[in-house]
């Protein structure tokens, strides 16, 4: 059983109705995270709004239940697998040692007393998590990190990382950073498609 939380800052979710028909079971949230942030800022800063909304919405989250956090741009035309989620997954999780020509890595400085944990999860369109992670990431503990202009990939992946959740990867074929998915007639998790597609199983 699944939990999705289905995020957009426009509050369109284009491919909510391909989601709700790969996967009729599912728990699906529709999580609005529009703001006033400029949109480099907002973009960037996308696990604040999320944990904001996850303050005000977790006691409605099955905790029993696995847990999907998909970005706007995701499509998901397959059924999430029939695992027990444990930690964090992700298409890669990123260290300073085996991917350090990564980008963010030049905000490490701002993780302060976290900088020891430093560790990225990306891309942040596509999360698979448990339960406890949730609670974890809403900890009030967490506060003045989450006072700070942070990447969400560095940020989340290193806050759990200091409460020794377990952080692994998970086989996401269709799943990158800029590619343009133009074929979808294969069964399957895809990011980043921009535009809403009209699937022929799915109702729009």
């Amino acid at each position: 059983m699944w939990n999705i939380l289905y995020t957009d800052h426009s509050n369109n979710f284009i491919h909510y109705d391909s989601l709700v028909y790969s996967n009729p079971d599912a728990k699906i949230f529709l999580v609005d995270i529009s703001n006033h942030y400029d949109s480099q800022f907002a973009w960037q800063n996308s696990d604040i709004l999320i944990r904001s909304w996850l303050k005000n919405n977790i006691q409605n989250i099955d905790k029993q239940c696995n847990i999907a956090l998909l970005e706007w741009d995701v499509l998901v035309t397959k059924k999430l697998p029939s695992v027990k989620i444990q930690g964090l997954k992700a298409h890669t999780v990123l260290t300073p040692a085996t991917h350090k020509h990564w980008p963010h890595w030049n905000q490490i400085s701002n993780l302060g007393k976290y900088i020891s944990y430093a560790t990225g999860i990306a891309p942040f369109g596509v999360l698979f998590m448990d339960y406890n992670t949730l609670e974890t990431w809403i900890d009030r503990r967490f506060d003045d990190i989450y006072n700070k202009n942070i990447q969400n990939e560095l940020r989340l992946a290193s806050i759990l990382k200091s409460q020794n959740i377990k952080l692994s990867e998970i086989d996401l074929p269709k799943v990158c950073w800029k590619t343009k998915w133009t074929n979808f007639t294969q069964p399957e998790i895809y990011h980043p498609v921009k535009n809403k597609i009209i699937s022929v199983n799915a109702k729009s």
